[in-house]
């Protein structure tokens, strides 16, 4: 989406009435898409730690006598 609203505001050209809106706007969906990526494999890391530390607990107890 932001790629698009870049596209469109560099095709319409500095005189569109709408170009620095454009250009912000497809700055502030990139930008936030990176951010959102970068949130979602921090919680996915996290939990892949947490099913880890699970698997390892459940089978030193498995192993006692």
């Amino acid at each position: 989406m932001g790629a698009l609203f870049l596209l469109i505001g560099l095709m319409a050209g500095p005189d569109f009435r709408f170009f620095a809106g454009f250009l912000l706007l497809g700055v502030l969906c990139i930008a936030r898409s990176i951010w959102l990526t970068s949130a979602r494999q921090r919680t996915v890391r996290g939990r892949e730690v947490t099913i880890l530390t699970e698997t390892q607990k459940i089978h030193r107890e498995s192993l006692k006598p």
